[in-house]
């Protein structure tokens, strides 16, 4: 008997350490998702109006069939921002999701396009992983799909596009969005349905039952079981991504940091479906702005709260806060740093300042060439000199070819134009070198010499064949200049 009852307590300590293993002491099986809906449109803003009813009555509708269906089953609270006919503006929809706390906010809409081949179901959820509803809208989509003959469509991001202030980018420590700012990275939501509830720290999805533009679709729309039913699959789906595990609530994690205009929250968080529990307070911080620069003039620059700004552009009644501070500069130590760079500049002038004077000396250089070829003519006036003279069979052979010596390495004329006549100066240079005549020629030269006027008749022939020689050289430049 004694061994019985070991038996039996060893049995019933393994089942309990066995059911201990499958249910963590984390795991909260009655706590109540809070899910509130949202019927698009209504009021003054009646949406589509391509079906045979305008877009708010289908939502409207959609959307009690979906909280009729959560209620029933007791797990959820359940809200709607509206239950009748009335008009609401986006950002105090999601104010209304933020007051209840919610989990997830589901908008409901209906379709329509200018052509009517378009049709299906479509899912639009945030850009920000944290709070986006991606698994729950897939789950939806393929959950009404089935009970109704509709295509499935599929789940869409969609990126901001901007406005006049520009491309809104996603600040997830602030939890905001702010215009230009590209340096974030990631873009915000397209839709204010996404963007709000997400800055709330709040799941959303925007589901498109369908385009009332398509007969298809229209037909189903208008048929009220049919419509009731996509409503029941849409809750079924919630239901189950809700409920079909335990939840696994973790550490507290902050849901919306504290601003200038809200007192943040934080949360335990299930790690599986992200609904949350036991959500407190943060302390607020009223002078927690997120500024944006409006402008800068003479050194002053001009800063809007961004979060202020933009609430109160969507018909939020606050004010909006607006600074003017002196513009941070760094000129200063920056100034001698940068001075030594034109120091460093000014040698180079310097360094080219010699090319000048190296090019210099090509003149000097060129500047003998006329007067190696003013010689030239020179040297053939000698032939009509010695001619005058009747002494051809001794007139030495002139050196070189004058017109060798008249052109430059390429054949062309390296003489450059201008170049002066010979004067009477030159041309004695010139018959120097008709110093070379026999020795007995010489010795009776002298002796005629000795006779005056011998001498004066010589002279006044040197006159004259000087002359000639001088003008034969001017006409055989200028006739050579001509050919060239």
């Amino acid at each position: 008997m004694t061994r019985l009852k070991r038996t039996f307590c060893l049995l019933l300590a393994a089942m309990a350490i066995i059911l201990c293993g499958s249910f963590p002491a984390s795991a909260e099986e009655d706590h109540k998702v809070v899910v509130v809906i949202d019927p698009g449109h209504g009021g003054i803003d009646g949406g589509t109006d391509a079906g045979t009813r305008t877009e708010k009555e289908y939502c409207l509708e959609i959307a009690r069939v979906v909280a009729d269906t959560l209620i029933a089953d007791g797990r959820f609270e359940v809200w709607m921002t509206r239950e009748d006919d009335t008009y609401l503006t986006l950002l105090e929809r999601s104010l209304y999701a933020r007051e209840k706390n919610a989990d997830l906010l589901l908008s409901v809409h209906v379709n329509s396009n200018y052509e009517t081949y378009p049709n299906g179901l479509t899912a639009y959820v945030s850009l920000i992983d944290r709070f986006s509803g991606w698994t729950l809208s897939e789950m939806i989509l393929d959950s009404i799909s089935a009970a109704v003959p509709i295509a499935r469509g599929k789940t869409v991001l969609a990126e901001d596009t901007g406005d006049e202030l520009g491309v809104y980018y996603w600040d997830s420590e602030r939890q905001w969005d702010m215009p230009g700012a590209w340096w974030l990275g990631q873009k915000s939501d397209y839709y204010s349905m996404n963007t709000w509830p997400t800055k709330f720290g709040i799941k959303s999805i925007i589901v498109e039952h369908g385009f009332a533009s398509n007969a298809g679709d229209r037909a189903i729309l208008d048929d009220g079981a049919s419509l009731a039913e996509m409503g029941r699959a849409e809750a079924d789906a919630i239901i189950d991504y809700y409920t079909n595990h335990t939840h696994q609530f973790g550490d507290y994690e902050v849901d919306m940091p504290s601003n200038c205009m809200f007192q943040g929250s934080m949360s335990r968080r299930c790690s599986i479906c992200g609904c949350k529990k036991d959500t407190v307070s943060l302390d607020p911080a009223p002078d927690n702005h997120y500024w944006r620069s409006i402008g800068v003039s003479d050194g002053w620059e001009t800063k809007v709260c961004q979060i202020e700004y933009h609430l109160n552009k969507k018909g939020y009644d606050c004010g909006v806060t607006t600074v003017t501070v002196a513009v941070e500069t760094e000129a200063p130590p920056e100034t001698p740093a940068e001075t030594p760079e034109p120091i460093e500049e000014t040698p180079e002038p310097v360094e080219e300042a010699p090319e000048p004077v190296e090019e210099t000396p090509e003149p000097v250089e060129e500047t003998p060439e006329p007067v190696e070829e003013t010689s030239e003519p020179a040297e053939e006036t000698s032939e009509p000199l010695e001619e005058t003279l009747e002494t051809p069979e001794e007139t030495p052979e002139p050196v070189g070819d004058p017109a060798t010596k008249l052109t430059g390495p390429d054949g062309e004329k390296d003489e450059p134009e201008g170049t002066p006549a010979l004067s009477n100066e030159s041309h004695a240079e010139t018959v120097r070198p008709q110093e070379g005549t026999p020795a007995a020629e010489k010795k009776s030269l002298r002796e005629l010499v000795e006779s005056p006027a011998v001498v004066i008749g010589a002279c006044a022939a040197l006159l004259i064949v000087t002359g000639i020689a001088v003008t034969v050289a001017r006409a055989v430049t200028k006739k050579r200049k001509n050919k060239s």
